[in-house]
């Protein structure tokens, strides 16, 4: 009986295997990981300012990953070129999607135009044609923005 207890406690006791992303692994994965807490750890390529955010480069590609300070705490200017271990938390920002703005081109030329029914030979070399898509009338979408919420960090050895 006092075997079964010792062998249970040891099994117990086992810690789990914790995967730690590179940056690399951490920007491909980062979709699926969206509110996750994950253990991140790669080379810091800068510190902004105010040491709210620092910056990790991915060995593979030209993406720079974020990760954001802890709320009332600021990294160290000194981080810089040293490698990272992170815990925290990935999330989102999602695209900001401008408002549909007005076309340069003579909107009462083209209606004018198009109540005629002038084939498209026709139309007079100086007047614009809008087509779809033209100009700024479609919405201006950008990338999605992944990037991490730091909720303890170390220098890696």
């Amino acid at each position: 009986m006092a075997m079964a207890a010792v062998l249970c406690l040891a099994g117990c006791c086992k810690k789990a295997e914790v995967k730690v992303y590179s940056v690399d692994e951490a920007i491909a994965a980062a979709p699926e990981l969206v509110g996750d807490t994950i253990q991140l750890e790669g080379m810091c390529v800068g510190v902004c300012k105010h040491g709210c955010r620092v910056f990790m480069h991915a060995e593979e590609s030209d993406q720079i990953f974020m990760v954001m300070a802890a709320e009332g705490s600021e990294f160290c200017q000194d981080l810089k070129d040293k490698k990272l271990h992170f815990t925290a938390v990935i999330d989102k920002i999602e695209p900001v999607v401008e408002e549909p703005k007005s076309c340069e081109h003579d909107s009462a030329a083209v209606e004018e135009v198009a109540a005629e029914e002038v084939a498209v030979e026709e139309i007079p070399a100086d007047t614009a044609v809008v087509e779809e898509g033209c100009c700024q009338n479609e919405a201006q979408a950008q990338e999605v923005l992944y990037l991490a919420h730091c909720i303890e960090f170390s220098i890696a050895e």
